[in-house]
């Protein structure tokens, strides 16, 4: 009779075997599918930093026409309109709860 380590010694090639075979396959796949991906991802990114440069010469280049500057100048901004956005929203929200208020006296003026 086997014990339980033989039969795991005697499958272990096989096993060995077949995670060779999955990772070559999935290799074989990401060669075929990354290039065009990266190119599409890149083509992105150059096309972003394209708009991001217009935009910050569009403000007068505050920091110099520097990378340095253009990425300070977009931390900013993106500081700034996510806390024009935020007060934005607490405006919705209060005069949500306003309008819920006036609708609830009003019905209890009905009453």
């Amino acid at each position: 009779m086997d014990s339980d380590l033989e039969r795991v010694q005697r499958a272990l090639p096989e096993v060995v075997d077949s995670v060779i075979h999955v990772l070559s396959n999935w290799q074989e796949q990401m060669v075929k599918i990354m290039p065009p991906i990266l190119l599409a991802m890149e083509r992105f990114a150059h096309q972003f930093m394209t708009a991001i440069r217009a935009e910050y010469r569009k403000a007068g280049a505050p920091y110099g026409d520097t990378q340095a500057g253009i990425l300070r100048w977009w931390e900013e901004e993106c500081a700034r309109r996510g806390a024009i956005a935020e007060t934005l929203y607490e405006r919705e929200c209060q005069q949500m709860i306003e309008d819920s208020k006036a609708k609830v006296q009003g019905r209890d003026a009905v009453l």
